[in-house]
């Protein structure tokens, strides 16, 4: 309930105190203004409300759990950049004293007094945050008391439909009775545009059915088909057996045909047989001395061109180690043409994977390492401006301002409307509105659907000299964009989608 509360100080425009002790509510003691004489012993020293989740300490002093943490996560970071900033400090006790009556006390040594809590949630009678509402009563109500208060603010029921006027709870039937027909018109409203819907699905399902007919005509023509060329196979087998049969008894005759050569070889003569043997065997030894001599080259060209990819291997490695390319701030330093081309990195990387990719052997792993230095090229450093754009893209969190750039979601719209704050009560003054929504602490946007345009909100601390849109295809199209007035953005240019503005100082 308190972040609700935190919700509707800001649409009422309440004062930076509100927030800051509404803030503290959610962190430390109970900020409740006490109805009557209040219990000085339920008050915890260091926030100055009623204790929540109280801690007694040895000295008998109690406080809220969470202002006790922060007080000694202080005391202990304090101690630490002490010793960092000291180099022959040896000393690391670290001393936590009662903010009441500072007296020493160890971590270990403080304990939970629940009895307290429920002391202080039941027994302590505290006032209605709301200063118009006159109820009274104790902290563990007033929860169901938010409930029901008619002095808090909430959202009208036809707020989906397109009443988005917050009203207070006791006003909300006047509410409801003065916007009688502006209701009915929101739903009336709301009802055409299902019947819409309920007509465009029905003719969608008529398609689709219309579709899933002429598949079913196709997928039987497809079957008869199959039929057909399955039987045709039948046949093939047939006629493939047939032959097979000839093929063997071929094969027979052949065999006897080598037996009758065999017993007629056995017949040559002594000398010529012995002839015919060393013969034989002079050239099988020819035939095995060129094997060699032809294995013996295949292997030194692969040696060599397996030299040639560890080197070009370890070269890559020690490249791609290099702490500046997996920095994604350099996008940076190299998005706009005339930062790539005199950005010394890239230019170091360009002239590395030209000459590692000159005169690549014909051989798969080679091929591959090329291939793969192409890619590294196209992508670590990108020499294309569409490239490095998206580059930046996915680096950007939307409604953050990064350097001097922001992105956000425009999504279906044709116009952009950018206005510049210089301070920031006038930024936050501004986007407290219902109809903005807050991206960062920064930026904040709505979208007018009947205007078709993207309103922004930025809060800048610098002299503004221009704001562009940047293009995606190309950065000499990007688009200047006046503060104050609503630019159109062309159509082709793929404006639905993240949209990126570069802000100029001055």
């Amino acid at each position: 309930f308190f972040l609700k509360r935190i919700v509707k100080v800001q649409n009422q425009s309440q004062s930076f105190e509100t927030r800051s002790r509404i803030f503290k509510m959610m962190q430390s003691g109970f900020q409740f203004e006490i109805a009557g004489p209040g219990l000085k012993e339920l008050e915890c020293p260091i926030c100055l409300g009623i204790v929540r989740n109280a801690i007694e300490l040895p000295c008998e002093h109690l406080m809220c759990k969470a202002c006790l943490e922060h007080y000694e996560k202080e005391i202990t970071d304090t101690s630490q950049r002490e010793r960092l900033n000291n180099d022959n400090s040896s000393n690391n006790n670290v001393v936590f004293r009662c903010s009441v009556c500072m007296t020493p006390y160890k971590v270990e040594d403080k304990k939970s007094v629940k009895s307290m809590d429920r002391i202080a949630q039941t027994s302590v009678h505290i006032k209605c945050l709301q200063k118009q509402c006159d109820w009274v009563g104790c902290i563990k109500d007033y929860t169901d008391h938010e409930k029901k208060c008619n002095f808090i603010w909430i959202q009208c029921p036809f707020a989906q439909l397109g009443c988005f006027t917050d009203v207070l709870r006791g006003e909300l039937m006047m509410h409801n009775e003065t916007n009688r027909l502006a209701h009915d018109s929101l739903v009336l409203a709301a009802l055409s545009s299902f019947a819409d819907e309920r007509k465009t699905y029905q003719h969608k399902i008529n398609q689709q059915g219309e579709q899933i007919q002429n598949l079913e005509k196709l997928l039987l023509k497809n079957t008869q088909k199959i039929q057909s060329i399955e039987e045709e196979n039948e046949k093939l087998k047939y006629k493939t057996d047939q032959q097979a049969m000839v093929s063997n008894k071929t094969t027979n005759d052949i065999e006897n045909l080598k037996c009758d050569q065999k017993q007629l070889e056995m017949k040559i003569d002594g000398h010529e047989l012995t002839v015919g043997n060393l013969t034989v065997a002079v050239n099988d030894m020819k035939s095995k001395t060129q094997s060699s001599e032809s294995l013996v080259n295949i292997n030194s060209n692969e040696i060599n061109n397996l030299k040639t990819f560890a080197v070009r291997m370890s070269q890559l490695h020690m490249k791609l180690s290099d702490t500046n390319i997996h920095n994604e701030n350099n996008i940076f330093n190299y998005l706009e043409e005339w930062q790539y081309v005199d950005n010394e990195d890239v230019i170091s990387w360009n002239i590395f994977v030209d000459n590692f990719s000159e005169e690549i052997e014909e051989y798969p792993y080679l091929d591959t390492l090329e291939k793969a230095s192409r890619r590294y090229k196209n992508t670590i450093y990108p020499k294309y401006w569409s490239e490095r754009l998206n580059k930046l893209r996915q680096y950007l969190v939307c409604g953050v301002v990064a350097w001097n750039y922001v992105k956000l979601t425009i999504g279906p719209l044709r116009n952009i409307f950018v206005t510049i704050y210089e301070t920031l009560a006038e930024f936050n003054e501004e986007v407290s509105k219902a109809k903005y929504c807050r991206r960062s602490a920064l930026t904040a946007s709505y979208r007018n659907y009947e205007e078709s345009c993207l309103y922004i909100a930025v809060f800048y601390y610098r002299a503004i000299e221009d704001v562009w849109v940047l293009d995606w295809e190309d950065i000499e199209m990007s688009k200047s964009v006046l503060p104050g007035e609503m630019v159109a953005l062309e159509a082709s240019k793929h404006w639905e989608g993240d949209v990126i503005l570069e802000i100029n100082e001055a």
